[in-house]
């Protein structure tokens, strides 16, 4: 149960520090960047909750599916192709496709956490691979920046095979 926490948090962090240094990219590397990309996580976190809410009984299966085909897809996804457009088009833009993987993480984690036996140590385990997820962003300089994507993927399919039984369902 940990470890799903722990994998859960670790993919989350290494992929917002991937969205904003992806995002600089086309937005340029300045603080509206980290606006952008901190109100979409925000407001992507606002959505699964809501979702969650009101569908208690979704099954998680095709919310995984959804997580980690989100994240593959993106990696074949070149935001530099919206640099052409108004800065508020392209912000909204970016901002909703590199947050689409945490609106999926975000009903998974929900759905978990509410099932948790122990949360205090739930939190701390998926705070702790958050910290992991954050150092693990340095690896870029070997794998590259959008190879990020695929190592998100891989901590969201562990979290998958580490889920609690009764938060699969």
């Amino acid at each position: 149960t940990f470890w799903h926490f722990f994998f859960l948090g670790a993919a989350f962090l290494l992929l917002e520090v991937q969205n904003i240094s992806k995002a600089s990219v086309v937005l340029g590397n300045t603080w509206q960047v980290n606006a952008v990309i901190i109100s979409s996580v925000l407001g992507v976190a606002l959505l699964a909750n809501w979702i969650a809410y009101k569908f208690p009984k979704l099954p998680l299966a095709p919310v995984y599916v959804l997580l980690i085909g989100t994240c593959l897809g993106l990696y074949f996804v070149d935001l530099a192709r919206f640099g052409f457009l108004p800065y508020p088009t392209k912000a909204f833009i970016v901002g909703t496709l590199t947050s689409l993987p945490m609106l999926f993480s975000g009903i998974i984690f929900v759905r978990s956490f509410a099932v948790a036996k122990d949360k205090s140590n739930a939190l701390g385990a998926n705070l702790i691979g958050a910290l992991v997820g954050a150092l693990l962003h340095s690896i870029t300089f070997v794998v590259g920046i959008k190879a990020l994507l695929l190592v998100v993927a891989g901590f969201y399919l562990l979290s998958l095979f580490t889920a609690p039984a009764q938060s699969k369902s």
